[in-house]
């Protein structure tokens, strides 16, 4: 603890504010702290950053208590009460609250300790009081310089002091079970709090005369390393996750599945091979079987993985029991003994087969093709909103290559016709395509993202949910399902929090998948 005259703490080794022996009309004068890097209207060493508008800016200069002073540039505040009790605290806060991201982090420098020292540094919802120090209830929490606790309601010992001239930083980890943690002068003193909610502000508590900070959002250079620090934390989660057990044959099944689901027939052959399936079935889309060829199986093969199990027993060899491979545990449970292949079975492959040249028509611009091949395979697939959505797709790749007239043409005898039937959504979609026609280098315009690759992918997954559903499969695959399920589980789990919690973002599942 400092005493009376303000000299260094011996265990703790932190310099507190120094009291001049000069009197002046009987009152003790603290002495003018060296000047700081930061001026009050202003920095002075360089050229402020531009920071996410997402994130905040400045302080509040709306709502904060009378003891404050906020200066111009609306980062340095300076504490003008007397501070004699525990509800005229001057604090004050950003004027937004901080977005839900990996990582958030900001630094005060202490320009002046003032009197007494009593700073406190930390997070406060909307509901704290601003006459209280942060952290002295569940609104907030916080971290104090002349004693060196967090505060929670109650308070516990954590760090070191800080006075002026230290820089304290401040930061919370989403990614890290919302953890709050601490720097000083670029060092960190690690985790401080953890399971904080609410929509939180950065907040500073001022408490005894002439105490001033300067609050750096991210305007400044920071003093600690905050990309080293996610870095960091990145590379934690991801041992984490690689160090977290799955049974190799559930997570093959599900790849798998997603493979087939998509009609990725080369990657799925590919895929097979790898595992240790010896299968010949799976054929890429350039060599379609022949109508009625067929290799039946035979015990000493191994039958498709398309056929149905006919029993769960499993051909064990004895002699061989003691020496099988993690690949070969996978292979056996895949495949069971089955029965040779039936005509059903290669329909489902034939099927596969053609889900995965409409694809490969629709990623190469072939769109006419793609339309033939689905009519010839998967009748009654067709209908107005899909053929909507491939006769655009077809407009589009018309004008990919300057072919305005034989575009204008194919609306309209193809699109024109459904104008009065769409909805409000595809006539949107609508105009944006037809607007393609008002630019003379479309590559070149606000609507080139049309031109995209993307593009393309949205149609060619949606094609294929459509084709899947009307063969009596699921529009998704199960790896689809199970990332939708944690993205709208971190979703709630968010909204129960008040918006804190795992970043939105980190699982956010496109139509992509």
């Amino acid at each position: 603890m400092a005493t009376s005259n303000g000299s260094t703490d011996e265990k703790l080794g932190v310099d507190t504010p120094r009291i001049s022996d000069k009197k002046e009309n009987g009152a003790m004068e603290i002495e003018t702290p060296k000047e700081s890097k930061f001026q009050a209207d202003g920095p002075t060493n360089g050229v402020l950053k531009a920071i996410d508008e997402k994130f905040p800016q400045h302080l509040d200069t709306q709502y904060y208590p009378h003891t404050v002073e906020i200066r111009k540039d609306k980062h340095t505040a300076r504490y003008t009460g007397i501070g004699n009790h525990a509800n005229d605290f001057g604090s004050v806060r950003t004027e937004r609250p901080i977005p839900v991201t990996d990582v958030y982090y900001y630094e005060v420098e202490i320009i002046n300790a003032g009197s007494r020292g009593s700073i406190a540094i930390g997070f406060g919802t909307k509901k704290f009081n601003l006459t209280r120090q942060v952290g002295s209830d569940k609104n907030s929490v916080g971290y104090r310089g002349d004693d060196g606790k967090k505060y929670y309601s109650t308070s516990h010992q954590y760090g070191p002091y800080f006075s002026t001239g230290d820089v304290i930083g401040c930061g919370v980890s989403f990614s890290q079970a919302c953890t709050v943690f601490y720097t000083k002068n670029g060092r960190c003193l690690g985790t401080a709090f953890e399971g904080i909610r609410g929509e939180l502000y950065p907040t500073v508590s001022l408490h005894s005369p002439n105490e001033m900070v300067h609050v750096n959002l991210g305007q400044h250079e920071f003093k600690y390393d905050i990309g080293g620090h996610k870095e960091d934390e990145k590379a934690h989660f991801d041992k984490l996750i690689q160090n977290t057990p799955v049974e190799k044959s559930s997570l093959s099944s599900l790849i798998r599945d997603y493979l087939e689901h998509s009609a990725y027939c080369n990657t799925l052959q590919a895929f097979d091979a790898a595992s240790g399936i010896e299968d010949n079935s799976v054929l890429c889309p350039q060599t379609p079987p022949r109508h009625g060829e067929c290799k039946p199986t035979t015990n000493n093969s191994t039958p498709s993985p398309f056929s149905t199990p006919a029993s769960t027993k499993e051909n064990h060899s004895s002699h061989n029991s003691g020496r099988k491979t993690e690949k070969r545990d996978v292979k056996e449970k895949v495949n069971a003994e089955r029965e040779p292949m039936t005509m059903d079975v290669q329909d489902n492959q034939q099927k596969l087969l053609a889900r995965g040249r409409v694809r490969q028509y629709i990623m190469e611009g072939k769109i006419q093709t793609a339309i033939e091949h689905i009519r010839d395979n998967f009748q009654g697939v067709l209908q107005r909103n899909l053929l909507f959505k491939l006769n655009c797709q077809r407009f589009v790749e018309l004008m990919r290559y300057r072919k305005a007239d034989k575009a204008i043409k194919f609306a309209k005898e193809n699109i024109a016709s459904a104008f009065g039937t769409l909805s409000s959504e595809e006539r949107d979609h609508l105009c944006k395509v037809m607007g393609m026609v008002a630019y003379e280098d479309p590559n070149n315009s606000p609507v080139a993202y049309l031109l995209s690759d993307h593009k393309r992918q949205e149609l060619a997954i949606t094609v294929n949910a459509c084709i899947a559903e009307h063969l009596g499969k699921s529009r998704r695959s199960g790896l689809e399902r199970i990332l939708r399920q944690l993205a709208a589980t971190q979703e709630k789990i968010a909204e129960l929090n008040h918006s804190a919690g795992a970043s939105k973002s980190a699982w956010k599942v496109s139509d992509d998948i």
